[in-house]
């Protein structure tokens, strides 16, 4: 991902500092092989990455409510180095016409629904916050499996957008989380409001909870 990044930043300035058509095309050559290079590579790599998050992020989904229908999809390619460099050569004369590269893997969408709909056009601020929090869950535990390590829980105003039940229902989730090593993972949650959800019980399952206060003045 750094090699076809800074690849695609060398031709992406090419693009911008080029007026000369026929000169800057023999410049974006320059750069079109090894971008296809590490975007055969990247491209490879992210579908196999995807494939094991998406499974995982059913698993987690489905323990948590049956019910809800959410899913991951992304759009695999099984395009090789060859289709990749003819396809980038293919778009040379629309780059330069907008100033930047058109296709690679940095195009790529993932698309996130809710039952069956688009959640970024489709969702509520309710059902992006827990539809947000499902994919931090994932990743925590994805991260673990990869890495055998036991990473952090941080996440931002969980209760933001959230009813009573589902708020309690989601943090016992949280709650209950186990990484690799068959530990619960210390997990940081910010709040402008801690008095509601330790008034209603949100916090009965955890077996220690400290509270830090941040004022205005950057105290705590």
């Amino acid at each position: 991902l750094l090699t076809y990044n800074k690849i695609l930043k060398q031709r992406n300035a090419v693009l911008k500092n080029n007026h000369k058509k026929q000169s800057t095309i023999e410049e974006l050559d320059i750069w079109s092989e090894p971008l296809a290079d590490a975007g055969e590579k990247l491209w490879r790599e992210r579908t196999q990455l995807i494939k094991e998050f998406t499974s995982e992020f059913s698993q987690i989904t489905k323990e948590l409510d049956e019910k809800i229908k959410k899913r991951i999809i992304y759009k695999e390619k099984e395009t090789n180095r060859e289709e990749i460099l003819q396809q980038i050569k293919k778009n040379n004369t629309l780059d330069i016409k907008n100033g930047f590269t058109s296709y690679g893997p940095h195009r790529d969408d993932v698309l996130f629904l809710w039952n069956k709909k688009p959640i970024r056009k489709q969702g509520s601020q309710g059902e992006h916050k827990l539809f947000l929090a499902l994919l931090k869950i994932t990743e925590l535990l994805f991260l673990s499996k990869k890495t055998k390590k036991n990473p952090v829980f941080l996440i931002d105003d969980l209760f933001a957008s959230l009813d009573e039940k589902k708020s309690k229902k989601l943090l016992a989730f949280v709650g209950q989380l186990q990484t690799i090593r068959k530990k619960r993972p210390q997990t940081i949650i910010t709040t402008t409001d801690f008095a509601g959800p330790e008034k209603n019980g949100f916090f009965l399952g955890f077996e220690e909870v400290k509270k830090h206060h941040i004022h205005k003045n950057g105290n705590t």
